[in-house]
């Protein structure tokens, strides 16, 4: 995560201090959760491997992807340099992140909702 950042732009100098932080903060976003329906479920981190274990998960994939769309977007923030302490760096990608996982969760939770109705109904 923290070589993605630095090549995303991430300020490594003078301090690469906060990138790391931000790269640890990401990684526990998105990795934990899919490491941990592993762990916990015996089932092959190869997500996309039967449909089942994909419409079972939805959440969690989705949640990641969310995270990372969080922190995409809150790249903006830092142009519009108004000089505020919360546009300094990482506090707007750890919020974008945040935010992301709560979107990407309200996504994923919808999204396996409607594809368990839609099972229902066959």
């Amino acid at each position: 995560m923290f070589g993605a950042l630095i090549l995303f732009h991430a300020p490594a100098t003078p301090s690469p201090l906060p990138t790391l932080i931000l790269s640890l903060h990401l990684a526990f976003l998105t990795l934990y959760p899919i490491l941990s329906i592993h762990v916990h479920s015996r089932i092959p981190l190869s997500l996309m491997s039967s449909p089942s274990f994909l419409a079972s998960e939805l959440e969690v994939v989705v949640a990641g992807v969310g995270v990372l769309v969080g922190l995409w977007a809150s790249g903006a923030v830092g142009l519009l340099d108004w000089g505020r302490g919360w546009q300094g760096w990482p506090v707007p990608g750890v919020v974008g992140a945040c935010v992301g996982l709560w979107g990407g969760s309200l996504v994923g939770v919808v999204g396996r909702g409607l594809q368990s109705g839609v099972e229902k109904r066959r």
